[in-house]
């Protein structure tokens, strides 16, 4: 008998417990009530531990979801659940890409090796590219700089390769031999041009070229470990402070 007695006393106290209603708003409060009245701008209700006291109002705008009694459930801010989601899921892909970023890179020819303690992960370029683009941003900034630079520089060198060998020199000795003076003064312009354009080329093939093959210790340098931890002194009015930076 006080088996069954002690049983319908937990029966009771479980479903009691349960018929409540449940405000959850868009600061994270979760609101045990009893709703009283659904309007399309509010909802009015009163404490569900305090029933005999106020009624309570609350702004739709202000709630994301209410889960009544009897077990429906009403979302009035899907927005802000969306939102959420698109959070955890971006937490979730800037961990999976910090842990990604331990080890150190190795350049070996045209081939990259991510190195850690316990493997060796070898990468062509493209895959290079893309972990870096992913993982250290100064990395690929490095490189795509380089890239553009020797691009250029290229471009520059064809150019001043063509108006020395192609029209300059041509010109030139036409010049020469025909004994025309407008011939061998067009080919020289062009021959100047050409030799300005080649010399141009250099330092900025130079310089693209160290900044392309260099990036991976751009990585190493910024972004092979997760965080960083520094101090620095801050010069405030009322003094000087030190600062623990993360």
């Amino acid at each position: 008998m006080n088996k069954f007695l002690t049983l319908l006393l937990f029966v009771t106290i479980s479903i009691v417990s349960f018929a409540q209603d449940i405000i959850i708003t868009k600061d994270k409060e979760r609101i045990q009530a009893k709703i009283l009245e659904v309007s399309k701008d509010e909802i009015k209700y009163k404490k569900f531990t305090y029933q005999d006291g106020p009624v309570f109002s609350i702004d739709i705008d202000e709630i994301v979801t209410v889960a009544y009694e009897n077990g429906e459930v009403e979302i009035y801010n899907e927005e802000t659940i969306e939102e959420k989601n698109e959070m955890i899921q971006a937490k979730a892909e800037a961990l999976r890409k910090q842990e990604a970023m331990y080890g150190t890179l190795i350049k070996e020819d045209d081939l990259y090796y991510l190195c850690d303690r316990d493997k060796r992960t070898k990468m062509d370029k493209e895959a290079y590219l893309e972990f870096i683009q992913d993982n250290c941003p100064e990395a690929y900034k490095s490189y795509k700089k380089g890239n553009r630079l020797w691009k250029a520089g290229f471009g520059l060198l064809g150019s001043g390769l063509g108006m020395t060998l192609l029209v300059g020199t041509p010109l030139y000795v036409f010049g020469i031999l025909e004994d025309y003076e407008e011939y061998r003064i067009a080919g020289s312009a062009f021959l100047t041009m050409g030799s300005l354009a080649t010399s141009g080329s250099i330092p900025l093939l130079v310089v693209g070229g160290i900044k392309r093959n260099n990036s991976h210790e751009v990585y190493n340098d910024h972004c092979k470990n997760p965080q960083y931890l520094s101090f620095s002194i801050n010069a405030k009015a009322n003094g000087v402070g030190l600062a623990l930076n993360f």
